[in-house]
């Protein structure tokens, strides 16, 4: 199985071989190996999380946010944390994608909501994973505030899980900023915006 792994290059090469799509139908059907499955979600999620602004479009032109919202499905951690990861990466792209285009709304953030996905991850907040449940109250944060568990929210803080940095940006401003940072992680983040929100680990129960 061809994974994503590696450089921009590395990812456009799979985008240019038409295999996106063809490993979002592999990982969705039921008859595929669960091997198979989660090293083709492996391969296009990788494509999302560590991919130029125009490979993430391409992988949500593929159906791939319907295809990541049905994978948040179940009680496996690392799956959900690893979703939950590329679907706030998708999110912050739709941020850039309503920025450049002028557009009213974010259409990521929108699509994730049709697809089911903004209830499940609500859902993770109180995930017993608490790696998985910052992931998702991050995300929350960063993209649909009005949906996040304050008290969950607070918990977390607590405990150390979720950090926020409530510095607003220099004199310059962020036009694109809704006022709540993105989420980093230590998984390969090219850097933090001001005001963001960090997880600080995972695997630990709540």
């Amino acid at each position: 199985m061809f994974l994503a792994t590696g450089s921009t290059a590395h990812k456009q090469a799979l985008i240019d071989g038409d295999l996106v799509p063809r490993l979002i139908d592999v990982a969705a059907s039921g008859e595929t190996d669960e091997v198979v499955k989660d090293m083709a979600a492996i391969s296009v999620g990788n494509v999302a999380m560590g991919g130029s602004q125009q490979q993430v479009e391409h992988a949500v032109e593929c159906g791939g946010i319907q295809f990541f919202c049905d994978l948040l499905d179940g009680d496996d951690s690392t799956r959900l944390s690893g979703m939950i990861s590329v679907l706030d990466k998708i999110s912050s792209a739709g941020r850039q994608k309503q920025a450049n285009e002028g557009l009213p709304d974010n259409p990521y953030s929108t699509l994730i909501e049709q697809a089911g996905g903004l209830d499940k991850i609500v859902e993770q907040q109180a995930h017993n994973d608490m790696g998985a449940a910052a992931l998702a109250v991050a995300l929350l944060l960063n993209h649909f505030p009005d949906r996040v568990d304050v008290q969950r929210q607070a918990a977390l803080i607590q405990a150390g899980a979720i950090q926020i940095d409530d510095e607003q940006g220099g004199e310059d401003g962020d036009s694109e900023s809704d006022g709540v940072g993105d989420l980093d992680t230590d998984s390969g983040s090219d850097g933090r915006s001001d005001g963001e929100v960090e997880v600080e680990g995972e695997g630990e129960e709540a």
